[in-house]
């Protein structure tokens, strides 16, 4: 019997000495595990630290990049230089030039044009884009008509009178079937022409003598007799001698 409690006892101890080795063992392992996880998390601090001194000094250079940039007189606010750079490129300012030879080119089509339906279409569509631009202040290339010089706009009407001419040649009667706004525009078109060569020719008989040249040049192709200047001068008839000296010189 004693011998029986003696082996029970002994199994008791060893099954307890057995889990305390376990759970030391466990406790150890748990200890371990829990060293390794700080030192990570002490490895992630660290780094996290270091990348956001590092992101702090790039920001620092790059401020301080932009600053020397905007200091320095040779970059010229290089954002700003290479903007204005391609707005000259692309929008470069028209001059006068340009839109003669924009209204130049709306007659240039028309003359060139070998199809009828297609000469009365850029006929019209011409014709009213110019008297629009004459005395509707609409713009052509940046430009009002007002803002042109008296030689520049004596070209611009010479043109848009030779396209009426060019118009009546192919459409006889053809301001019916448009709007009853350009029904009396070649008559506007010649008073302004002659009243714009008078202001010229009180101060520039050089350019005087160029708006008559060129008023030769149309008066026939647009078949502008004296007598139609008479008609047409209701409010001008104070200058009906001004106007014969323009169309006996011309």
């Amino acid at each position: 019997m004693n011998k029986n409690i003696i082996k029970n006892i002994s199994i008791v101890i060893l099954i307890v000495i057995i889990i305390i080795l376990v759970a030391f063992i466990i406790l150890n392992n748990n200890k371990e595990e829990n060293k390794i996880n700080n030192e990570k998390n002490t490895n992630n601090e660290v780094l996290n630290t270091t990348n956001n001194d590092n992101n702090t000094n790039d920001n620092s250079n790059n401020n301080t990049n932009t600053n020397n940039n905007d200091n320095n007189p040779n970059t010229k606010n290089n954002s700003n230089y290479n903007n204005n750079t391609n707005n000259n490129s692309n929008n470069t300012p028209s001059t006068e030039a340009d839109v003669i030879n924009y209204v130049s080119a709306l007659e240039s089509e028309i003359e060139n044009e070998s199809n009828l339906d297609k000469i009365k279409t850029k006929a019209k569509d011409s014709f009213i884009t110019i008297v629009d631009f004459i005395f509707y202040d609409k713009e052509i290339k940046g430009y009002t008509f007002s803002e042109l010089t008296d030689s520049a706009k004596l070209k611009i009407i010479s043109i848009a009178l030779k396209i009426d001419s060019k118009i009546e040649e192919y459409i006889p009667n053809y301001k019916e079937s448009i709007s009853s706004t350009y029904n009396k525009a070649k008559d506007k078109l010649v008073m302004l022409y002659l009243d714009t060569t008078i202001s010229i020719c009180s101060n520039n008989q050089e350019e005087c003598n160029k708006a008559k040249e060129i008023f030769s040049n149309i008066k026939d192709k647009a078949n502008i007799g004296f007598s139609y200047i008479k008609e047409i001068a209701i409010n001008g008839k104070n200058k009906i001698k001004d106007y014969y000296e323009i169309f006996r010189n011309s």
